[in-house]
């Protein structure tokens, strides 16, 4: 491994795409545990560690190389992604995340911002379309310093 930052985080970059391609981890964790692997204990020299940006390229390279089903990968999710907003019209929702981007692996989930004044009526929704679902918080697709709550549910049709 070099020592210039700049192939350390094209390396960290890569092996943080190997990471969430094969075992599903979020970036963040990915990034960690691969900087724990490429560096050991040392801490990253400065401006070491990737961007989201520079994942999301790794990631890509990495899923055109060695995983053959990519493409139809994407094609289903976004068919499905499209159904459920279909049937969440009235929530205004956006595709967000892996599927929007086109760079989903193979455990990557399909996500869907909701926008309502009354989270009570989506989850309403949710449950009248007989999808389980877990509240929580994550960064607003727009400005991802503002946290929105969520509703995360799995729907499988595949």
């Amino acid at each position: 491994m070099t020592d210039h930052p700049d192939s350390v985080r094209l390396e960290i970059a890569a092996a943080a795409a190997r990471l969430i391609a094969d075992s599903g981890l979020d970036y963040g964790a990915a990034k960690l545990k691969a900087a724990r692997q490429l560096l050991g204990r040392a801490a990253p020299p400065r401006g070491a560690l990737p961007d989201g940006e520079e994942i999301d390229a790794a990631l890509r390279e990495h899923l055109d190389l060695f995983d053959p089903d990519h493409a139809a990968r994407v094609a289903r999710r976004r068919e499905v992604a499209a159904e459920l907003m279909g049937r969440l019209a009235e929530f205004h929702p956006y595709l967000t995340g892996a599927v929007w981007k086109g760079i989903c692996a193979d455990h990557a989930p399909i996500h869907l911002q909701l926008f309502h004044d009354n989270a009570k009526e989506v989850e309403m929704r949710l449950l009248d379309e007989r999808l389980r679902f877990d509240v929580l918080t994550l960064p607003h697709f727009r400005d991802p310093r503002e946290a929105v709550e969520a509703l995360a549910f799995e729907w499988r049709r595949e």
